[in-house]
């Protein structure tokens, strides 16, 4: 399994950081290909861990504190510290939920959650069975803490119109959570925000058909990412490492010309 982690401390600093992860099978190493811009060159750096079962990312990363984060398919956290280059895993946050709820006795799926951060903290919302369970990451005493549990709201909108509710993210300015409800014959879809104030939801918008809805990605607008200098091409006086290090990002990658 491969995935990709981008890094940028904007706008305090014009440069970031590559992060590629393999990991192919339990008992091999993580490797962590990292490319920074203030160097120009990729770096290597292997870490071995005890949990020795294989993984899959089923998350895109998040960037927090000069930290990667990757939600994995059972549920754990992988964490790169790209400045010390030190990597940890986070445990399952399905742990401290079992001491809130009874989970669903059937295999909880990467659909049915979200990760991301929230007002400068890690979230992570569970729409299980019965609830949906919203948690966030205390990094000072280095575990979950339960933050929300209500009635799943999206079960009581499901009915022979939709199939079922995923959700989409958290809001950061107001403590809101949009969702998808997804049509099982036409594949349409629509959108919900829910209130965990007033406990109300609204409809936001239909979405139209998607060939495959549980694998959709859905991102909110981010006006601007960084700040992106003038110059010229044939003035670069670093294009030669420029193309190698993209080289070796398609090599990882394994991808055509």
């Amino acid at each position: 399994m491969c995935t990709v982690g981008f890094a940028y401390e904007y706008p305090t600093s014009n440069e970031y950081k590559l992060v590629v992860v393999e990991n192919f099978c339990g008992e091999d190493p993580y490797i962590f290909h990292i490319f920074s811009s203030d160097v120009g060159i990729w770096q290597e750096f292997q870490w071995t861990t005890s949990f020795g079962d294989y993984v899959n990312f089923q998350s895109r990363s998040f960037y927090l504190n000069h930290t990667l984060y990757w939600l994995m398919k059972d549920g754990r956290v992988l964490a790169f510290d790209t400045n010390q280059k030190y990597a940890r895993i986070l445990k399952s946050s399905l742990e401290v939920i079992k001491q809130h709820v009874d989970l669903p006795g059937d295999k909880i799926f990467h659909h049915d959650s979200w990760f991301g951060v929230v007002q400068g903290k890690l979230h992570l919302v569970w729409a299980l069975k019965n609830y949906v369970v919203v948690v966030t990451y205390d990094d000072e005493i280095n575990s979950w803490e339960v933050v929300h549990i209500n009635n799943n709201f999206l079960t009581g909108l499901t009915s022979d119109c939709y199939r079922y509710g995923r959700p989409l993210w958290i809001n950061n300015n107001k403590w809101t959570l949009l969702f998808l409800l997804v049509h099982p014959f036409s594949k349409d879809g629509t959108i919900y925000e829910y209130d965990f104030e007033t406990r109300q939801n609204r409809k936001i918008i239909d979405v139209p058909v998607m060939k495959n809805p549980r694998s959709q990605i859905f991102v909110p607008l981010v006006p601007t990412l960084a700040k992106v200098k003038k110059t010229h091409l044939d003035s670069l006086s670093n294009i030669t490492e420029i193309t190698k290090a993209l080289d070796k990002l398609k090599q990882l990658f394994n991808l055509d010309n």
